[in-house]
């Protein structure tokens, strides 16, 4: 599709950036980065193409670079909450915690109803340690601007399983699956909180339903494959590792390695 919109519209930075995009996820980085240029090229003020080409930059582990680019789209659009949110996604992977919160912050002055930026402000307050703020990160979007939204119920929930407080943790991702019947991630949780809880029985019940719904997540597969563990059935906890090591998940892989198995 963006070919064809640069065919019928050769100067549309647009498509010039989504196939930047197209290109960083296909990996193939110095493709990508060409479209990216082109796009700044035409329009030296465009921020999504200084976003796109920052986005490939950290993906090939130019960290430096890639700040640099999302500075650039500020420069060109001070209120742009893309570049907002990968300057404080870029810094909370790094760890710098205060630094992506900064960002975030400024970013929600200029977009106050940023969903985005709000619910990652509460997963960047998490990795902080401060679980209170990220619940009241998360509150703030379902009381104040969507009360349909499935990730901050989620995220609620992961939450309260990880203080132990299992009922409260139930009740959100009950939630999110009253919300979005489809929301696989909310069984996922949902499977964790009642194998934290012990209840082994409603955790595969609930396992089964995210596989039905995303047969691809590997971290589903994981936590299938801990339960069993944790129930000393060895041989299901094997299989679950298989599966979930196939499915691409590093700490499965590990698993299967240091035991001397191949998936």
């Amino acid at each position: 599709m963006a070919e064809r919109a640069i065919e019928l519209n050769p100067k549309s930075t647009n498509a010039y950036a989504s196939m930047a995009l197209i290109f960083n996820h296909q990996k193939q980085y110095s493709a990508a980065i060409t479209w990216a240029k082109k796009a700044i090229a035409l329009d030296s003020k465009y921020p999504r193409a200084y976003n796109a080409l920052g986005i490939i930059y950290y993906n090939q582990g130019k960290d430096n670079d890639a700040v640099a680019q999302f500075r650039k789209a500020l420069q060109a659009d001070p209120a742009n909450d893309d570049a907002f949110y990968n300057l404080g996604v870029l810094n909370t992977l790094r760890g710098n915690h205060e630094t992506a919160l900064s960002y975030l912050r400024k970013g929600l002055k200029s977009n106050p109803k940023s969903i985005k930026l709000t619910y990652f402000m509460g997963l960047a307050y998490m990795q902080r340690g401060d679980s209170q703020k990220a619940i009241e990160c998360n509150l703030h979007i379902i009381n104040e601007l969507d009360s349909l939204y499935t990730p901050a119920y989620n995220r609620l929930g992961s939450i309260y399983c990880s203080k132990g407080d299992f009922d409260q943790a139930i009740a959100y991702h009950n939630k999110a699956s009253r919300i979005n019947p489809q929301d696989a991630e909310a069984f996922k949780c949902l499977g964790k909180v009642y194998a934290d809880k012990g209840d082994y029985v409603k955790a595969q019940r609930n396992y089964q339903k995210a596989v039905l719904l995303n047969s691809r997540d590997h971290e589903t597969q994981l936590l299938i494959a801990k339960m069993y563990g944790a129930q000393g059935n060895t041989s299901r906890e094997a299989t679950a590792y298989k599966k979930a090591a196939k499915l691409g998940n590093p700490e499965a892989q590990a698993w299967m390695v240091k035991r001397g198995k191949t998936w």
